[in-house]
């Protein structure tokens, strides 16, 4: 078991490192709700005084893939920099992009509620 628990520091770091990175601002109840467990179970896998919770090694190498897909796209930065353009131009307003982006959101996501859906989302 002292083996195991070596590992929970790098993977608690890791997680740290790659949540903001795939998820961005709020990461931390939209794992949550992707991994459909409470977010109060994300802040214990970050918790470095937690010693007997670590979040999944499965879920840190599927967030290492995420990132890296996200760095190769580098679709934040293409769609942040195309929208931008039409905003300072004057063709769409920025509450107008606002919306579009919500919609899309919406449409896109599979993720639940985390399961303590009371809490609201925070960095």
């Amino acid at each position: 078991m002292g083996v195991l628990r070596d590992l929970f520091p790098p993977l608690k770091d890791d997680l740290k490192v790659l949540g903001p990175e795939v998820f961005g601002a709020g990461w931390k109840y939209r794992l949550a709700a992707h991994c459909e467990v409470a977010v109060r179970t994300v802040h214990r896998w970050c918790d470095p005084k937690e010693k007997t919770r670590a979040p999944p090694v499965d879920l840190i190498n599927w967030l290492r893939d995420q990132a890296e897909t996200l760095q190769t796209l580098r679709l934040r930065e293409e769609l942040s920099k195309r929208l931008q353009m039409q905003i300072t131009s004057g063709q769409l307003h920025p509450d107008v992009v606002a919306a579009l982006l919500a919609d899309l959101a919406e449409y896109f996501k599979t993720a639940k509620t985390p399961k303590d859906k009371s809490r609201s989302p925070k960095g």
